[in-house]
Order: C-alpha cells, then structure tokens, then sequence
C-alpha cells in the first residue's frame, strides 16, 4: 500500500517487483559519467565519480562498447567515449544492452509462453501488456539528458546529485 495524498492505491506484488539491475543502474550511471559525445574518460575516473568497483565497470563498459553504445581509445590518454549523445540515448537502449529482457512477465516475450496455453484470452496477460506498454512509452523512451534535466524536479527528498558539466 502506498499513501497517496489523501487516496491509498494498491500496488501489486508484480509492479514493485519490476526493476533493473544493480548492473543496468552501473551502465545508466557510466553513460551519464561521460556525458559528451566523444569526450574521452578513464575507467578509474568514471568508477570514482559514480562509486562503482571498477572491476566491475570494467565489464560494464566492455558490454556497451560491444553494443555499440561506446567507443574506447588505447593507451596512457585512453578510455570511453559516448558514439552518441545523452539526447540520443534512451533508457530503453542501455536497459536493453543489460538485462535479459525488458518484459515485466513471461508471457510477454515473442513466443507468448504460457504455461495454461491462455496467451491469447488470459485477463492477466491483458493486464501485464497494458502495464507493459506505459512503462514502454513512458519509461524506456526517456532519454540520458531528459533525466539529468529533470533531476530534483518535483522531488520531495533529497535529488541524487550526478555531477556534470551539462547546464541544465
């Protein structure tokens, strides 16, 4: 249950269940740290400025630069660059390259699975593609900057504050 000002809406198990991540969250994170298009930033840079392992990030990087979503130059100047800018790159497009899927059920995915053979008349899966859609529309195809842009809007805690050089 979540209070809403003077209404309580139920939220479903389902819903509170769809996230990304921890990775996707460091691949959102990362594309944001370089911030320009073909701004050139060390691994060690990144991971410091967004508190991820590197380690870890390297893999991370690696994924998207695999993806096409970044290059990367060798040597003592070296490290990642974005191919496009933040007002190019959705959400939906580093989610993609991150998780498995992006459907919110199973019987979501192109081969329709269900367990009941139902797909086609099932309420449930009627539901599922009604919520999958508006997180489709109205979720995945925000982009980087829109988000960098909105950041403290509306919010009634603390915003997260991601340094850039960005003017907002």
């Amino acid at each position: 249950i979540q209070k809403k000002t003077n209404q309580v809406q139920f939220i479903s198990k389902e819903e509170r269940e769809v996230q990304f991540t921890l990775t996707t969250d460091y691949a959102i994170r990362a594309v944001l740290s370089l911030e320009v298009k073909g701004k050139v930033k060390h691994a060690a840079e990144i991971a410091e400025e967004m508190k991820i392992p590197q380690s870890y990030l390297n893999k991370v990087l690696k994924k998207l630069r695999v993806n096409g979503l970044l290059g990367s130059v060798v040597g003592s100047n070296g490290g990642h660059y974005l191919l496009k800018g933040l007002d190019e790159i959705t959400l939906r497009d580093v989610a993609s390259i991150m998780e498995p899927t992006l459907k919110c059920n199973r019987c979501l995915e192109v081969d329709k699975y269900c367990s009941r053979q139902a797909a086609d008349y099932c309420k449930v899966r009627q539901y599922f593609l009604a919520l999958q859609d508006e997180v489709e529309n109205r979720w995945f195809s925000v982009t980087l900057m829109s988000i960098l842009q909105r950041e403290g809007e509306g919010v009634e805690k603390e915003p997260c504050k991601i340094e850039t050089g960005i003017k907002k």
